[in-house]
């Protein structure tokens, strides 16, 4: 079989973006912290079993009842391997989505896709957190599903695998919203029938964490649980065990609006090139869509996971997650609704990957891969 020039180009991004985010991925071969620069790996250990219902335990006991992490006496080479074939796994499932369009969009579109610094290239460094399993769902609900059960379904797993899903929720609702061609102005009542499923689904899935997701098991106990499951994580890190991550209420993380005002503008000059990234992304995005309502439901939808910043300090996740939701339905727009975008806007986004990844969990450590290059050379 011979593959033709779109599709050839299609393998060949995949394959960029694969290697450039396993070779920051394996960046623990080279550095001092070696396989621990990993982060945390608790989230694959966690288990219902050991613990009854807590959030963020999906994964985990997932893993526990394959019984996948006894194939590795290092839990932290069993994480790596994990988010190695996680990122194969999303890089596949969006080149599965352009080989089977009928839509060429071009090369330069999807070289925008692939190698978005937000996008595949960031899961390499956003380890030790459930982001490309939460995006993963996100790409699936957004460019894939389109039965109303599976949506709803895959919507309530989301926040199961991590409460901060529920951030994305709205980006998944207006891409259903919008595929479904529903008005809540001239056909309200279809256009609620139509939402009824997916909204409570979410509502339902939200209100389960939200009651009976935090652990109630003392922290000597929980702890040594885990420790017993990641005997080479302990007390290797802040936050080892996740005991503070499943035990701490919405209050335990919550901040003062102005306090987080003043924290980014004192970091500004750290955030001002992701938050222009996304920034642009959701303006091109929202050009593509003509109907005023529409325009303002599909930015309100993918600016709202950096709502997620006032509970979780993580910015360049937040800034991710939001680009890759304006990403995802771009993507959408391009493939299944015939719009354009000019070569101009697309060059623009594209200079934004030589950036990637834009950094992980601390503000003051932008562009980790470029910092870590420059000081090999530098040496």
């Amino acid at each position: 079989m011979i593959l033709k020039r779109p599709a050839l180009e299609t393998l060949a991004l995949a394959a960029l973006s694969c290697l450039a985010s396993f070779l920051v991925l394996d960046r623990w071969v080279v550095t001092k912290l070696g396989p621990l620069s990993f982060g945390r790996v608790w989230q694959l250990y966690i288990s219902y079993a050991d613990f009854g219902f807590i959030r963020r335990g999906l994964v985990g006991t997932i893993m526990q009842a394959t019984h996948a992490s006894s194939l590795f006496h290092n839990e932290y080479y069993f994480a790596i391997v994990v988010q190695h074939l996680a990122i194969f796994a999303l890089a596949a499932l969006t080149t599965l989505y352009f080989l089977r369009s009928k839509v060429n969009a071009g090369p330069l579109f999807k070289a925008v896709v692939f190698l978005s610094p937000t996008f595949i290239l960031q899961c390499s460094y956003t380890t030790g957190s459930l982001d490309v399993f939460i995006l993963s769902i996100a790409i699936l609900n957004i460019l894939f599903v389109r039965n109303v059960v599976v949506f709803s379904v895959l919507l309530a797993l989301g926040v199961f695998v991590h409460e901060l899903f529920a951030f994305t929720i709205p980006a998944q609702l207006a891409a259903y919203y919008i595929r479904r061609d529903l008005n809540l102005f001239s056909r309200f009542g279809e256009a609620m029938r139509a939402l009824a499923l997916p909204v409570a689904a979410t509502v339902v899935a939200v209100l389960v964490i939200v009651l009976f997701g935090q652990t109630h098991v003392p922290r000597a106990e929980f702890e040594a649980i885990m420790a017993a499951k990641i005997p080479h994580a302990v007390q290797k890190m802040d936050l080892w065990s996740g005991y503070f991550e499943v035990g701490s209420t919405v209050d335990d993380n919550s901040r003062s609006a102005l306090f987080l005002a003043q924290h980014l503008l004192e970091n500004l000059i750290y955030i001002v090139i992701p938050a222009a990234y996304v920034g642009l992304l959701i303006f091109v995005l929202s050009r593509r869509e003509p109907d005023p309502f529409r325009k303002v439901l599909l930015v309100a939808a993918t600016a709202t996971p950096l709502v997620a910043y006032l509970v979780a300090s993580d910015f360049f996740r937040w800034v991710g997650l939001s680009g890759n939701v304006a990403l995802l339905l771009l993507v959408y727009y391009v493939h299944e609704r015939g719009a354009t975008v000019r070569r101009g806007w697309l060059v623009a986004l594209l200079c934004f990957s030589v950036l990637a990844p834009f950094g992980g969990a601390v503000i003051e450590n932008p562009f980790p891969a470029h910092k870590f290059i420059l000081n090999r050379f530098l040496r």
